[in-house]
């Protein structure tokens, strides 16, 4: 999944995601917010630059899409239901407010405003809701 697709979750957008668990979309993709399609690792093979032929692939299962699709155009409540799914978690775990209350609780274990290497109201701790 693309940022695109991460931007489509939280706007309660469907979208296709591919590489079960090999990927990069699983920052934001699960079983319960999206149909995942699984694959089968290969060989990249030859002329697929810029790949090296002897890199691993994640060759997804073009069948098992096809079917998700398929479900997904054909119900309403599943699309309703992946959508809502998406859109809250891409809201409560990645919007701007959760990502800022991570790098606070993060910074707070490395102890930097001990350290001084944070200046401003970061380091007296008045951030509000993770956002400076």
């Amino acid at each position: 999944m693309t940022a695109a697709s991460s931007e489509a979750g939280y706007s309660a957008y469907n979208a296709a995601a591919g590489g079960r668990i090999h990927s990069g979309n699983t920052d934001f993709t699960n079983a319960d917010n999206s149909l995942l399609v699984d694959y089968e690792l290969i060989r990249v093979g030859p002329d697929c630059e810029p790949y090296d032929p002897d890199q691993i692939w994640a060759d997804p299962s073009v069948e098992q899409a096809a079917q998700h699709m398929l479900n997904v155009a054909a119900s309403l409540d599943l699309r309703l239901r992946i959508a809502r799914a998406a859109s809250e978690f891409v809201k409560t775990t990645l919007s701007p407010e959760a990502i800022g209350r991570m790098m606070r609780q993060r910074l707070q274990v490395l102890s930097l405003p001990a350290r001084g290497l944070l200046r401003g109201p970061a380091a007296a701790g008045s951030l509000q809701d993770g956002v400076a």
